[in-house]
């Protein structure tokens, strides 16, 4: 059984809000008063909906979003249904600053649940707090052999580059640079021990100070704007829709043949039908170089990889 992670006491929430005065800008928690409201039905099709669920920290919750159509829960919501040809039921659990080791809290409102996507955005929050990488990936870790466990067909979007955003002090870049790429190393490691596939958004290619990053950030220097998740999202969509063929009932479900090179057997198990079948510590370390990389389970100590390649600048 997996060791629950302690809950922050008056002391330790103490402490974060002073790293956060000393790492933010600001000094105060940005964007918080922005959160859009997204959960609820969509699409249509016959039978019970399909369930998507949303957990993490401000990144799950689109904070920096204005309308509901652009908020990360409505187009995967929407992308699902289309792939799912089914309904889909929304639920946000998201939490504004949670942090991997309070996870729990929203898992524990899923096991009950009868299950179906489960979507993880959360990496950013442990970054700016006095939190080791390797703790937060272990709480993550344990959190998603929970879900996995209990049915339900699991894909975290990796801690993204914290680094150039205005909002984080000068001195401090360097360092969220390092525990940032730790982080979603350690993350895509984790989720592919205990079988849910990642997505990495984990981007050093982009240079926000400048044209075209300068407009995907919204206007408190953090969060991404409404063009930043667009961009997060052409890399997402794809593995949630992959994911909704492992959620549907076995009568609807209908897996193509595994494809073979000479490696041996590609996309087997929960993996996707097509991809790349590299070691697991080759794909953790992809995940921080290669923006976009999906990566699944394969074989025992393998992982399936695959590239969705999302081109800049962006259209508007």
């Amino acid at each position: 059984m997996t060791a629950r992670p302690a809950r922050l006491g008056p002391v330790g929430k103490a402490l974060s809000r002073l790293w956060a005065a000393a790492v933010l800008a600001r000094g105060e928690e940005p964007g918080r008063q922005s959160e859009v409201a997204c959960s609820g039905t969509y699409g249509d099709g016959p039978g019970e909906p399909l369930r998507l669920v949303l957990l993490g920290d401000s990144a799950a919750l689109s904070i920096g979003v204005e309308r509901r159509p652009e908020t990360v829960g409505s187009v995967l919501a929407t992308a699902l249904s289309k792939a799912a040809a089914r309904r889909v039921e929304l639920r946000v659990l998201a939490r504004f600053g949670a942090l991997s080791g309070s996870l729990s809290r929203q898992v524990d409102r899923m096991m009950l649940a009868h299950p179906g996507v489960a979507v993880v955005a959360i990496g950013t929050s442990d970054v700016l707090a006095p939190v080791r990488t390797r703790t937060a990936a272990r709480h993550l870790e344990g959190e998603l052999r929970r879900l996995t466990d209990a049915g339900w067909s699991v894909t975290i979007a990796t801690c993204p580059y914290v680094r150039q955003q205005p909002a984080v002090r000068r001195w401090a870049r360097s360092l969220t640079a390092r525990r940032s790429r730790r982080l979603a190393r350690a993350q895509t490691h984790a989720a592919l021990r205990c079988g849910a596939q990642s997505v990495s958004l984990f981007d050093h290619h982009l240079d926000l100070g400048a044209e075209p990053g300068r407009d995907l950030l919204c206007a408190d220097g953090l969060h991404p704007s409404a063009r930043g998740y667009a961009l997060h999202l052409r890399r997402l969509v794809p593995a949630i829709q992959a994911a909704a063929g492992r959620a549907r009932p076995p009568e609807h479900r209908a897996m193509p043949e595994p494809r073979r090179s000479a490696d041996g057997p590609v996309g087997t198990g929960a993996s996707w039908p097509y991809g790349r079948e590299v070691p697991l510590r080759t794909a953790a370390a992809a995940a921080v170089i290669i923006p976009g990389l999906q990566c699944a389970p394969g074989r025992p100590g393998r992982a399936v990889v695959r590239l969705t390649d999302v081109p800049l600048p962006l259209s508007p």
